[in-house]
């Protein structure tokens, strides 16, 4: 078996929200990366705007076109 696989089920999640990030315009959809150490947000203005979730700063803002960014991966 993929033991990566089973390891990601046994991850402790906080209950509740412990805080908020100010995005620069409105967030549409939003994902972790593996480690739970990064988070990209698709905004409606067509930037990708990637945070460090540790120190809650931007690390990235990527302008990826004019549309809304509607979905992640």
């Amino acid at each position: 078996m993929n033991l990566e696989l089973l390891e990601s089920f046994g991850q402790n999640y906080p209950e509740e929200a412990d805080g908020t990030l100010d995005c620069i315009s409105m967030a549409l959809t939003c994902t972790f990366n593996r480690w739970g150490t990064l988070l990209a947000v698709g905004c409606n203005d067509g930037r990708i705007v990637i945070w460090d979730f540790l120190t809650r700063g931007i690390a990235k803002i990527i302008s990826a076109h004019i549309h809304p960014v509607c979905s992640l991966w």
